[in-house]
């Protein structure tokens, strides 16, 4: 398993829930704000918990990655990116 090291800073949202959130319209407010830092997406899956998230500078996309914590499997860059999208899709999650 697989752990990033992502520093806390300022938390501005904790504890969204998946099924009431607008996310287009989230993400979108990143670029506007020219948000520094990243979203993480914790979802339960077909095969379990998974959680993926974007790492934003200054409102630019700069990383993505998602983990399949039941398989141990952990994707980062450019392939994680359908996978974070996909996942903002689950009936169930918690967005941070």
């Amino acid at each position: 398993m697989t752990y990033l090291n992502l520093p806390v800073g300022e938390v501005i949202e904790q504890g969204l829930d998946l099924s009431e959130l607008a996310v287009k319209e989230l993400l979108d407010s990143f670029i506007d704000r020219e948000f520094s830092g990243y979203i993480v997406n914790t979802i339960v899956g077909h095969s379990g918990i998974e959680e993926g998230g974007f790492l934003y500078r200054q409102g630019v996309l700069v990383g993505a990655f998602f983990e399949y914590f039941s398989n141990g499997v952990t994707f980062v860059g450019d392939y994680s990116l359908q996978h974070v999208f996909n996942s903002f899709a689950a009936p169930k999650g918690v967005v941070d």
